[in-house]
């Protein structure tokens, strides 16, 4: 097949015909004449050698300026259609090289995956944060990153929305929760991130890859023209990584260095933020917290959660909502002080009874502020029970006296 006739394209002026990959096959060329050519061609080869081609999966693409130009295509008698997206080796192409197909078609496959692993967080996994994590990496971020090293920067802020919100459902935070928070929380690198790695594990295999193949040479000329291939750059750049510098960096190295880079952005945000003044009291450290391990009762993680990002049910939750004063957030115990962190853990008469019980006995010559940060971010077990103990039987108190008023 090999025939100028066929009019295909070129690449570093090598002329490329066919893409091959197991029994799946491109015909490429550069009008409607070289197309027609080809196909009659193929139709004689599998003739010869006693193939059979399936026309129903048989499609026909047109792309660039007259991608909207309907023709009619026939092999063999049968009706070949002409189409204006393809799945081909599972990313979907438009015939106007956009990618909204294919966000459509993750965003449908993350709805519906993430789907399957809420009916398993709500049932079998017990509502426990780690198993729905663990399926969340090993099911979930293979098939919506599939392909990412050609898609990624297009795609990734649609599907960062979609990781945000569901890890907010997940332990159960408001809304309004800041994205760097909860990340920090799980030590989850943002899809952003993930993405970038990938970008640059594959301009490492393209740089040190000495063959002539077709990817390399879609590279090479990419790069003298200004293409896609430029963008490899931009990444390298944002993570103040140089080209000699990257290419010196094995697999891991290179993840370390792009994860450990965004923690610290998300260190100095969550810093300056304005959500809560004490989480970075608590959070010193972009780790899995160790107490989403321990607590391996839904009810009690929950509300030790609640208290570490400050959103317990209470007067100072619902001020931030309504946007009331905070010196005006007053308890609802009739304290005329606001119903805060302090305030709720170690004054509020409410809670005498399991402050006493589960967090008084852990407490000696600390100030208020030293003893709130002591329980909410110690990694000893019996610290971190105790306090998820009062922090369950506080929340009941409270919603029991409220409903009574």
């Amino acid at each position: 097949m090999a025939s100028p006739a066929f009019f295909p394209p070129s690449v570093k002026e090598r002329k490329i015909l066919v893409l091959l990959y197991a029994d799946d096959l491109v015909l490429l060329s550069l009008n409607r004449i070289g197309l027609k050519r080809m196909l009659h061609s193929l139709l004689e080869f599998s003739d010869a050698h006693l193939l059979q081609i399936n026309y129903s999966k048989s499609k026909i693409m047109v792309c660039g300026k007259n991608s909207r130009t309907k023709h009619t295509w026939h092999l063999n008698g049968h009706h070949l259609e002409q189409v204006n997206t393809f799945k081909y080796l599972g990313i979907h192409i438009n015939n106007n090289l956009s990618w909204s197909h294919h966000l459509a078609y993750i965003k449908l496959l993350a709805i519906k995956t993430l789907g399957q692993l809420k009916k398993f967080f709500y049932s079998r996994g017990g509502q426990l944060v780690r198993p729905f994590f663990n399926l969340y990496v090993v099911k979930f971020l293979p098939m919506i990153l599939y392909g990412s090293e050609i898609w990624g920067p297009v795609l990734h802020p649609a599907l960062e929305k979609i990781q945000n919100n569901i890890f907010k459902q997940i332990l159960a935070l408001p809304k309004c929760t800041p994205a760097t928070h909860i990340r920090a929380e799980l030590n989850l690198p943002t899809l952003k991130a993930r993405i970038d790695l990938s970008y640059l594990r594959y301009w490492q295999k393209l740089t040190t890859n000495k063959s002539r193949s077709l990817v390399k040479l879609c590279w090479e000329e990419q790069l003298q023209n200004g293409g896609w291939a430029t963008h490899f750059t931009t990444i390298a750049t944002s993570y103040d990584l140089t080209d000699n510098f990257l290419n010196n960096l094995n697999p891991r190295a290179l993840r370390n260095q792009i994860f450990e880079f965004e923690a610290q952005q998300d260190n100095t945000a969550i810093s300056s933020a304005r959500f809560s003044s004490w989480f970075p009291l608590f959070k010193t450290n972009h780790e899995w917290a160790p107490y989403l391990d321990l607590l391996t009762k839904a009810t009690l993680c929950r509300a030790y959660t609640e208290l570490r990002f400050q959103v317990m049910p209470s007067a100072y939750l619902q001020g931030r909502y309504l946007g009331i004063p905070y010196a005006n957030r007053l308890c609802v115990s009739g304290c005329k002080v606001p119903e805060d962190l302090i305030h709720y853990m170690l004054i509020c008469p409410l809670f005498r009874a399991p402050r006493n019980k589960f967090l008084v006995p852990m407490l000696t010559d600390l100030t208020e502020s030293q003893s709130v940060v002591f329980l909410l971010s110690s990694d000893q077990p019996h610290i971190i029970i105790a306090t998820a103990n009062f922090a369950l039987a506080a929340k009941k108190l409270r919603a029991s006296y409220v409903k009574k008023l």
